[in-house]
C-alpha cells in the first residue's frame, strides 16, 4: 500500500508528480520575481 503510493508519486505519468512539478515551478518563479522586486527597491 505505502510502496504503491510512493511509486505513484515518483512516476512521471502520475498526476501527483505533475502537481508537485507545477507547484515547484510556481514557487521558483515567485522567488525569482521576489528577488527582482527586492533588488529594484533596494539597490546596493
Amino acid at each position: 500500500m505505502l510502496n504503491g503510493i510512493i511509486s505513484d508519486r515518483l512516476s512521471p505519468r502520475s498526476p501527483h508528480h505533475f502537481d508537485n512539478l507545477l507547484a515547484y515551478g510556481q514557487s521558483k518563479l515567485c522567488l525569482i520575481m521576489f528577488i527582482a522586486e527586492f533588488r529594484r527597491n533596494y539597490p546596493r
